[in-house]
Parts: C-alpha cells; structure tokens; sequence
C-alpha cells in the first residue's frame, strides 16, 4: 500500500460519486489530503489561491466549466498539475480529445475502486492512463478545435469565469459583485479578455466564449 501522503482535488458535480471517490482513494491512500470543490468557480478559488495538488481529478460536467473548455483552461494555467478526467461519456473520440487536450487519463464514472487505485498510482508517477477496454480514435484535433483550445487557453482562470458570467448574460456589474472586484480590476480583466480572444466589444466576446465552447464540445452531445 502506498505510504507518500499525497494532496488530491476531487473536482466532481455529483455528490454520490464525489463521496465514492474519495472512499476509494482513502482505501488506497489513506494518508492523503483531499480536496472537494462542488463547482469550476470554487475549483478556480482553490487553485488560484495556490494549491498544488498531486492530482486533480476533474469530472467534465463540473458546473461553471463548459465540459473540455474547463479542462484547457486549467491545463493551460496550472501545467505542472496532472489531471484524471472523469466522464460517463466513455467513446473512444471523447477519451481521444481529453489526452489530445492534455490531461494524463481518462476514467469512466462505473470504475471501481481497483481501477480508480491503479489510475491514480499510473499517473502520480507520470504516466497515462485510459480504460484498458476502450480503444482511442485515431483523429487528430481539428484545426477549428486547435484554435480554440488555443483562445481558451490563453485566459487565467478569473478571466475564464468572467467570461462564462457574460456568455450567462450577467451584466458587468453583477460580476464584480459576485467575483468582488472593483470597477477598475474588472475593466482591466474584460481588456484582457477581449484582447486574448481577439475581439473588440463585450458582445463580440460573448459571442467568441460561446463559438469556442461549441467547437470545443462538438463531438459530444452529452457528456454526462
């Protein structure tokens, strides 16, 4: 049984399976220190605020992370940190886009607790890991996609969410309430935003963040 206490983020929007998987991971790690934020924005605090797990293990239906957007944006920012996505979506183009994408494994929801240990002892030490019964489409990532995990991936995590609020339809003001900024810090983040996604105007960011996401999740329907 492994004896390195390592710190864990369990990133996953359903209780049931968030608890699952903190019981399979304490059986096979008891020692380590877990982390369970509910939604992308609590996940983008903790992160933001300086954590740096061993793991982090992300469930692409995560609320506030607008399915493999999410996942790019954290790739991008936090590089060092290797992520273990989790999805009931289990064809093989999804589990293909999610390692194009970058992150170090890819696990069903009905693993069990075996198959989540051995996940987790692959990929802390370097290594990637995919369902042994499930073989990876052999396309590449479009040149549509590439460009837009490459505009997504140029956003910091607070950038990131400002730009989901908008794509809600929140209005400025709102936002810098919710995210308590400032006028002056919130103009300095929309600057920054539209000047990443290559465009002039609120609307046209809008816009933008949600063409991005579309293009991102177009093979998958559903990822739940």
């Amino acid at each position: 049984m492994p004896t390195k206490s390592h710190q864990i983020v369990i990133a996953d929007g359903h209780p049931l399976f968030r608890v699952s998987l903190m019981n399979a991971i304490t059986e096979y790690y008891p020692d380590a220190t877990i982390e369970l934020p509910e939604s992308f924005g609590t996940l983008n605090r903790v992160m933001g605020a300086g954590l740096k797990p061993d793991l982090l293990i992300l469930d692409l239906t995560l609320p506030e992370s607008a399915g493999f957007s999410g996942l790019i944006m954290l790739l991008a920012n936090f590089r060092r940190v290797p992520v273990l996505v989790i999805s009931a979506n289990t064809t093989p183009r999804v589990i293909s886009k999610a390692i194009e994408h970058g992150a170090s494994g890819f696990l069903s929801v009905d693993s069990d607790s075996e198959e989540i240990s051995s996940a987790i002892g692959c990929i802390l030490k370097d290594g990637v890991w995919i369902p042994a019964d499930v073989g990876l489409s052999q396309g590449h990532l479009s040149d549509s996609e590439a460009k837009a995990a490459q505009l997504i991936g140029r956003l910091t995590p607070q950038q990131f969410h400002i730009a989901a609020e908008m794509a809600e339809g929140l209005t400025n003001l709102h936002i810098m309430k919710k995210l308590n900024l400032t006028k002056v810090q919130f103009k300095k983040q929309l600057d920054s935003i539209l000047r990443k996604l290559e465009v002039r105007t609120r609307k046209q960011a809008i816009v933008s963040i949600n063409y991005l996401h579309r293009v991102l999740n177009a093979t998958t329907t559903t990822l739940q």
